[in-house]
């Protein structure tokens, strides 16, 4: 199996075309090879590009919100974190690990932008509580709340002992439901 972009067709969205494309996994075809669609590298997609959607990322979008999310210190977190801080809010980056909180924080104010960090483990309700009070406290409001803490093993499933789906159920299901029913009291 091999990945393949698949184009939808473009829609037209007053001057400016997208074009969606989904890579998926599938037997190549004569029609269908990974030579034929070569992939765009991360940069040049208009997703990172905060100018290809002026209206969803306009500048200050996000002027005075505070935005508390989880999992944000590397990978996907860190790209929300960065977004966020890019339009406007003050981003509270929560992570179970300390030198990716470093990091991240470090990334985001040498742009000028406003973060804070705050070590979490989304796993305890009691520790998910205190963050999310000490968040509010400080800040007087939790505007955005991002739950992007995950834990996942790069292995099949049926080779997952109990003690590591435990961990990933206990991190993907409920430290989401702790952390959301925190920032609603």
């Amino acid at each position: 199996m091999a990945p393949c972009c698949i184009a939808t067709p473009s829609r037209n969205t007053g001057s400016r075309r997208i074009i969606v494309e989904a890579s998926v996994s599938t037997n190549r075809s004569p029609s269908c090879s990974a030579t034929s669609h070569p992939p765009r590298s991360r940069r040049h997609s208009p997703m990172n590009d905060s100018t290809a959607f002026p209206q969803v990322f306009a500048p200050g979008l996000l002027n005075g919100q505070v935005a508390l999310v989880t999992g944000g210190g590397t990978g996907i977190g860190l790209g929300i974190s960065e977004l966020l801080a890019e339009l406007g809010a003050h981003v509270v980056i929560a992570s179970r690990k300390p030198q990716h909180l470093d990091a991240a924080l470090a990334a985001i104010t040498a742009r000028g932008h406003r973060a804070s960090v705050v070590p979490l483990d989304v796993r305890d309700p009691e520790q998910v509580k205190a963050v999310v009070d000490g968040v509010a406290s400080a800040h007087g409001r939790i505007d955005l709340l991002v739950n992007n803490a995950a834990g996942n093993f790069y292995a099949p499933s049926a080779t997952l002992s109990p003690n590591a789906w435990k961990a990933v159920v206990e991190i993907d299901l409920y430290g989401t439901f702790y952390c959301s029913q925190a920032v609603q009291h």
